[in-house]
């Protein structure tokens, strides 16, 4: 297998020793994986889903991984395509990206049966905050790649598509190779495979993806998948008689439970208390809404004594929405400069492809509009952009990245 964290050094190390020829390595079964990584431009795909498992808290989600719906899934073996494919659906912000990385870790954790291969895990996070992670070839892309990195030998299928673009000068691989043909001849070679798609309902073009994803479930029988999305007519549509499961308020409830019990515990107050007063209101305030949890949590770490951490829970709002408004309408209480530096801010992180560095965000607020050019003085620290900003905005500090916290803020 090759490993995550050699991987983009390995590649760059064997296109180097073979000049850039990949016709010219194949006889070398391992740098041929290399260079075959290195076709499908490999990036780090695991990072949507160490970032969504940090607000995951141990125990929650087993309710699903143990519903009937999922063991169904997971264990039958019928030749009807169906049963192949579940769709988990549910509200913006009522947790399925947290529990498709509970499904992700799950299956991955799971021991294979006696005498048998571990089966294939390949997953995507769809994000329509990225260019690059919303079409239907980013997808395939991704998932072909997960494909042939746990795999020692080059994938047949796979081997050929780039040997073919090796001879039409194609150094990676693009639209010219189909990849969604592609990706059910390599997910066809093998034994067992899981595909987890999040988020499609952020794609741009989901009638596309049903398709070939429903094509490779009915074709492949070693093949299993799961959708986590909002329920939309286009994908209702899509999927039409396959076995779905709804994500509910109250089938969510136990594991807010669990996520703000284990949450309050970091408050900075000392009584136990009060931490339990926290816990309650917070939990029916949530009524079932995950993200409404979590940005309850983070802006409580805001409080500065005791009466702050009563001001703010007895303040917030029921509903994610309306917790919005009153985080923008705190702002709006603020200084015109604060004002000013927070809907600026703001505006360029919602209107951006993908996330922005600090290095970029921190230019672009150095803009004067009136004098027309960059006024480096003028940027703010990164520590007030976090304090005005917080909770509305993930910063991922290894990536030094900033991003709107959820898609329902767009």
């Amino acid at each position: 297998m090759v490993q995550q964290g050699t991987a983009n050094i390995a590649v760059r190390e064997a296109l180097s020793k073979s000049g850039g020829n990949m016709v010219g390595a194949v006889e070398n079964p391992s740098k041929t994986v290399q260079l075959i990584l290195a076709w499908l431009e490999w990036f780090d795909f695991r990072e949507p889903l160490r970032r969504t498992n940090t607000t995951r808290a141990n125990g929650t989600g087993t309710w699903l991984v143990e519903s009937p719906e999922f063991r169904h899934w997971l264990e039958n073996h019928e030749k009807d395509y169906l049963s192949r494919t579940v769709w988990i659906h549910g509200a913006p912000g009522v947790g399925k990206s947290v529990l498709c990385g509970t499904v992700i870790e799950y299956l991955q954790k799971k021991p294979a049966k006696p005498e048998a291969e571990l089966p294939t895990i390949a997953y995507y996070y769809c994000d329509s905050s990225s260019a690059t992670k919303r079409t239907p070839f980013d997808v395939c892309k991704a998932l072909i790649l997960q494909m042939q990195s746990q795999c020692q030998e080059p994938l047949p299928a796979l081997q050929a598509a780039y040997r073919n673009a090796a001879l039409h000068n194609r150094s990676h691989i693009s639209d010219a190779d189909d990849v969604c043909s592609l990706f059910c001849s390599v997910a066809a070679e093998m034994k067992s495979s899981y595909i987890i798609i999040d988020g499609l309902d952020e794609c741009t073009d989901i009638a596309t993806v049903i398709k070939w994803l429903v094509n490779a479930t009915s074709s492949i029988n070693s093949l299993r998948l799961i959708i986590f999305s909002r329920d939309t007519l286009e994908i209702r549509k899509g999927l039409i008689g396959f076995p779905s499961l709804c994500l509910t308020a109250d089938s969510m409830k136990p594991d807010i439970q669990i996520y703000l019990s284990n949450a309050v515990l970091s408050l900075p107050c000392d009584t136990q208390q009060m931490k339990e007063h926290v816990l309650k209101v917070l939990y029916h305030k949530a009524d079932g809404m995950f993200l409404f949890a979590v940005l309850s949590l983070q802006t409580l770490q805001q409080a500065n004594n005791i009466d702050d951490t009563l001001g703010i829970v007895e303040s917030t709002p029921n509903g994610v929405y309306n917790m919005y408004r009153m985080i923008l309408g705190k702002l709006n209480e603020g200084s015109l400069r604060r004002r000013s530096l927070a809907y600026k801010a703001l505006g360029l992180l919602s209107t951006s492809t993908r996330p922005l560095t600090w290095a970029e965000l921190k230019t672009a607020l150095s803009w004067d509009i009136k004098q027309q050019d960059f006024r480096p003085t003028s940027a703010p620290f990164k520590d007030a952009i976090l304090a005005i900003l917080c909770p509305l905005v993930e910063y991922r500090e290894e990536a030094d990245t900033f991003r709107l916290i959820h898609l329902s803020l767009y």
